[in-house]
């Protein structure tokens, strides 16, 4: 008698992917299992849904998880003990999953911290949302900062919290969709030194009510000009203040949104700057410089108009490159893989979700 086959997180990836699974699977599920007691007796697909407990008593399942984050779903599986578990690598298309991979487990936690060592980090956009809480982060955490807003005014709030952390900081202002500034800007990171960049600032103009055809032209270039070609230039400016010899770390914050045409002009311009991080991380490959790319998640910021996450809660995966001795360059990070977890539990994350990457 053949083990059962359990499709492990009923949402959207799962109905998005199914036939991609099954074809990886070469069979259909016999069961999908998901903690969430309301989705329990339906049926996707003809496959009924069961709870933990219903998994239990099955005899030796195989699982496959389909979830992005699933590293509380191994834990549980192991306690339940649960040997032949799988889990989906999908790729930042929320509606591709590249490959199934076996999971053996936590890994043993092997990734040194990094100290701060004084290091000074550029911030774009920190009076508010995500860079102020990343800038309070590193301030309370030993970093000397550099930030950044449309006005100076704008960043007294968070320039005296953070000092009262002990941190140096300086502040800049300059809009971002003007040239002039982002240039005048350029040529002051490059005038100081800067250990670190977290292109954090952009734009998403609101959402055209009805057909996404009527998306204003401004729109699509406004996102570009600070989503993109800001990015471009201050990053450039800071990489030939540390090539070719000196470690730096470029952090640039990026989004997974798929599928929402209405929202282009904010989401292409968030393509395009990635398609350059990364063609700029793998030219750089052989040198101590480093270009990630971190996607918050779902946050309450302004520009999501208050709804997700905490923004406090994509904080530690934001800052990831800069607190651990790892090489980050080229990577794609989902800051919320790393919520609420410290020392050797967020090591060990760390370890699993990285040796999970598409």
């Amino acid at each position: 008698m053949k083990a059962p086959l359990v499709f492990f997180g009923w949402g959207q990836l799962l109905e998005e992917c199914f036939d991609e699974l099954v074809g990886l699977c070469a069979v259909k599920p016999d069961f999908i299992c998901d903690s969430d007691a309301t989705k329990h007796g339906r049926y996707l697909r003809g496959v009924p849904c069961i709870g933990v407990e219903q998994l239990k008593v099955l005899a030796e399942p195989s699982v496959v998880i389909t979830l992005r984050s699933y590293w509380r779903v191994v834990s549980l599986l192991h306690e339940c003990g649960i040997s032949d578990v799988k889990a989906g690598v999908f790729s930042r298309a929320v509606h591709k999953v590249v490959q199934l991979r076996s999971v053996d487990g936590t890994p043993e936690p092997h990734f040194r911290s990094r100290p701060s060592g004084g290091r000074r980090i550029a911030i774009t956009g920190a009076s508010r949302g995500l860079g102020k809480e990343v800038a309070l982060y590193l301030a309370a955490n030993g970093f000397n900062l550099l930030l950044h807003a449309r006005r100076l005014e704008h960043l007294r709030e968070v320039e005296t919290a953070c000092k009262t952390f002990g941190a140096q900081v300086d502040c800049l202002a300059g809009d971002l969709g003007l040239d002039v500034d982002v240039e005048r800007l350029a040529e002051q990171f490059q005038a100081v030194q800067i250990d670190g960049l977290i292109n954090n600032a952009a734009i998403s103009p609101p959402i055209v009510p009805g057909n996404f055809l009527d998306i204003p032209r401004d729109h699509f270039l406004d996102c570009f000009k600070v989503n993109f070609l800001a990015v471009q230039r201050l990053t450039t400016a800071v990489l030939r203040q540390w090539l070719p010899t000196q470690r730096g770390d470029v952090i640039t914050i990026s989004t997974d949104l798929q599928g929402r045409a209405d929202t282009g002009a904010y989401a292409v311009s968030k393509a395009a700057v990635d398609k350059w991080i990364l063609d700029v991380a793998s030219t750089l490959r052989e040198s101590p410089v480093s270009l990630s790319l971190v996607d918050p998640g779902a946050i309450a910021t302004d520009m999501s108009g208050g709804a997700g996450a905490q923004v406090a809660s994509a904080v530690t995966g934001v800052v990831l490159p800069l607190m651990i001795d790892l090489n980050f360059n080229g990577q794609f990070l989902h800051a919320q893989d790393f919520v609420g977890l410290s020392g050797p539990d967020f090591s060990a994350r760390l370890g699993f979700v990285l040796g999970h990457l598409a």
